[in-house]
């Protein structure tokens, strides 16, 4: 089992690395585009970080970034402790983790920043410790993160559901729905069922906090729609969704066709069948036969 602490603490490139395995496809990426993988999202947290008001009355970002502040002037990393703390007050307070990002990444804050010599520096030590594996698909090497390693990613982050889950997850709502979504966190709730599903996925919100933001009659309605047996209390049946779409059960696998190769031979009727075939043909339907040949048609039907 690997030890949370190892990849949990320490700078903000290493949790940058992390982040770019975990949401790639099969949580792979080739060795080469690691580096320019990270170096865009950290550009893409500096450019958005401005999203966040730290001085926004509704939130508690002012008292998030004191803490975190705190945190990292102290030795210039963070500590098992400071970073277990951290994680509980992003809990209490609600805290997404892109707002954490963001907020590190704040003109403000600027605790998120690329450094060649500090990526090498952790990339070094995520392989050392067994964190980031290399693997070979064909002619090109891969940093991939194990089984293991993404389970566990999964229970720091309070990541509920894989990124293509959740999705599948919110699109299976109604507009309807989707609109009541939006307006229990606060969100605009003008756009198609495309761009609702979109803004709510941006937004990071957890699946059962959007579960449990609708009333038990809807969550029925939703297992009715996904095929699941509706009984149960309001929390069992934001489990029972859950679970649906983490173990994947939406997604329906057809069964390859079986080819079958049939051994057709060119095969001669013997004139004892030929006979056979013929006598039981009427004298019309011998005629027709004989004009698509274009044969003579007189005669008597005698074989």
């Amino acid at each position: 089992m690997i030890c949370t602490h190892a990849f949990s603490f320490g700078t903000a490139c290493n949790h940058t690395i992390l982040e770019v395995l975990f949401d790639a496809p099969d949580h792979r990426v080739k060795i080469e585009d690691l580096k320019l993988l990270v170096t865009k999202k950290i550009a893409e947290y500096q450019k958005n970080s401005n999203e966040i008001n730290l001085e926004d009355p509704n939130k508690k970002y002012r008292l998030y970034t004191a803490v975190l502040n705190a945190a990292w002037d102290y030795e210039g990393d963070l500590l098992p402790a400071e970073a277990n703390i951290l994680r509980v007050l992003r809990n209490e307070l609600s805290i997404s983790k892109k707002e954490h990002q963001y907020m590190m990444a704040h003109p403000q804050i600027k605790r998120l920043f690329f450094d060649d010599e500090m990526y090498r520096y952790e990339l070094e030590y995520l392989s050392r410790e067994g964190i980031i594996l290399v693997y070979k698909l064909d002619n090109d090497d891969y940093f991939i993160l194990s089984d293991e390693t993404v389970d566990s990613l999964k229970e720091l982050w309070g990541i509920e559901l894989e990124h293509d889950q959740f999705i599948r997850l919110v699109d299976k709502f109604d507009n309807f729905e989707l609109s009541e979504i939006l307006k229990n966190f606060n969100l605009p709730i003008s756009g198609n069922h495309e761009n609702k599903v979109n803004r709510i996925i941006l937004e990071e919100i957890k699946p059962s906090e959007i579960l449990y933001s609708l009333p038990s009659s809807q969550l029925s309605s939703y297992l009715k729609r996904i095929d699941i047996s509706q009984s149960g209390k309001k929390e069992e049946k934001i489990l029972k969704i859950i679970d649906h779409f983490k173990n994947s059960r939406d997604i329906v696998t057809i069964p390859p066709v079986k080819i079958i190769d049939l051994d057709i031979e060119d095969k001669k009727l013997s004139e004892e069948k030929r006979i056979d075939l013929f006598s039981n043909l009427t004298t019309q339907q011998l005629s027709n036969v004989l004009g698509k040949l274009n044969l003579l048609k007189s005669g008597q039907k005698i074989f």
